[in-house]
């Protein structure tokens, strides 16, 4: 049981016992779903790596629900590897919360067609060498 567990760990180096523990729990009780889900399903259990398919399912059905808890946050869409994360594992683009319902809507800044802000700022072709590397946006000016 050891072997089986230490091949497939998700545990990482911690100097805290209470999460080395709980990395533990999990790895048990990961490898205690497969063996009771490969003894109710014996023709899948002759595949091979079924057991990593069978372990990343399990963790995309755990993680799922707060995923979805977290994709309905406003503030995600301000970290762009989180919206990227989340779009990824949801297979769909994330839609922006009505801000219009909002009592501030007509302080906050003017967004896309996503519900993203729209990057405004001077002309690049324009700015001084120093202003062009803090500046928001790399286009040209139109016209």
């Amino acid at each position: 049981m050891d072997k089986m567990v230490s091949y497939y760990s998700k545990t990482r180096k911690t100097q805290r016992w209470p999460v080395a523990f709980s990395y533990n729990i999990l790895d048990i009780a990961a490898l205690a779903a497969y063996i009771i889900y490969t003894e109710n399903n014996s023709p899948f259990q002759n595949q091979a790596n079924y057991r990593g398919r069978f372990l990343k399912e399990l963790e995309k059905q755990l993680s799922m629900s707060a995923i979805l808890t977290r994709s309905k946050i406003p503030n995600v869409y301000r970290n762009f590897a989180t919206r990227l994360g989340i779009k990824c594992v949801l297979d769909k683009p994330l839609v922006a919360a009505d801000y219009e319902e909002n009592p501030d809507s007509r302080n906050s800044p003017p967004r896309d067609a996503t519900g993203l802000r729209k990057v405004v700022g001077n002309c690049f072709m324009f700015m001084s060498v120093a202003e062009k590397r803090f500046h928001k946006t790399r286009k040209l000016c139109s016209g």
